[in-house]
């Protein structure tokens, strides 16, 4: 005990203790800490990115959005306004 008067480190290393006991006992006192909850901009940030995995993943529900963003699509027949023409049925020897 007379030692532990006299030594600095011996000192330090009580004044630590006594500061962690300290604190854990306020600590039991206080209880276990509350887990945060979660917001509504987390919720709302998972739902975005499943909409845009399920839009990247699914062909028809890929063609509904479109649909819905910028109207159905058309369908376009081509019809050509020139006609073929003849060809040659014998080759041409020159």
């Amino acid at each position: 005990p007379a030692k532990a008067i006299d030594d600095k480190k011996v000192q330090k290393d009580l004044k630590a203790a006594a500061s962690s006991f300290q604190s854990a006992a306020s600590s039991l006192r206080d209880g276990p800490k509350k887990r945060k909850r979660r917001g509504i901009g987390s919720l709302l940030g998972i739902a975005i990115i499943g909409g845009i995995a399920a839009v990247a993943l699914s062909e028809d529900l890929r063609k509904k959005v479109l649909d819905a963003l910028f109207g159905a699509e058309e369908e376009f027949e081509y019809s050509s306004t020139t006609t073929p023409s003849a060809t040659p049925s014998e080759p041409v020897t020159p």
